[in-house]
């Protein structure tokens, strides 16, 4: 079973942990990790989730992602994750973007990298396929109910900080 730590409003460790699948309390955050990972043509890698996951089974979603464990720095869940899920090792040093649902903090990290075939190895218990998408094709793929129902604003915001990680544009 998992164990994730408590965050307050402020992403401040609270000191309490709860068991996966087990509800925040109000104004309780547990924190996921989203890795976009684009090749240098702007192409992003996404990924078809399997038929038997718990959230979003055989949807398309973005490279990799999960919930951070217990005792777990957000940088090293998307290491971890993205190694397990694709078998591609990245050392990820902050996320590129922070946003906040009903009782989980997002953190979105963004990565331009190329890679060889033979570099991916799925985790077949996870993830079906892989294949690359450029924005338009996940816009499209959201609207016909195939990919994760991420706002379309979201998507470009991350094709976006594909090319830089700052708030300006220059």
């Amino acid at each position: 079973m998992e164990i994730w730590d408590i965050y307050d409003r402020n992403g401040l460790k609270t000191g309490r942990t709860i068991e996966r699948g087990a509800q925040c309390q109000n104004g309780e955050y547990h924190k996921a990790v989203h890795v976009c990972l684009f090749n240098s043509k702007g192409s992003l890698l996404i990924q078809k989730r399997t038929a038997n996951k718990e959230a979003w089974p055989g949807l398309w979603d973005v490279s990799s992602g999960g919930s951070v464990l217990s005792g777990e720095e957000s940088r090293d869940a998307a290491g971890r994750e993205t190694k397990e899920e694709l078998g591609v090792e990245i050392v990820f040093d902050r996320p590129a973007l922070t946003m906040y649902s009903s009782e989980t903090i997002h953190d979105f990290y963004v990565v331009v990298r190329d890679l060889a075939r033979d570099e991916v190895k799925l985790q077949e218990s996870e993830v079906a396929e892989v294949r690359g998408a450029n924005e338009r094709d996940i816009r499209e793929m959201i609207k016909d109910g195939s990919f994760i129902p991420y706002h379309i604003n979201l998507i470009k915001l991350l094709f976006d900080l594909r090319h830089t990680q700052s708030i300006h544009t220059r």
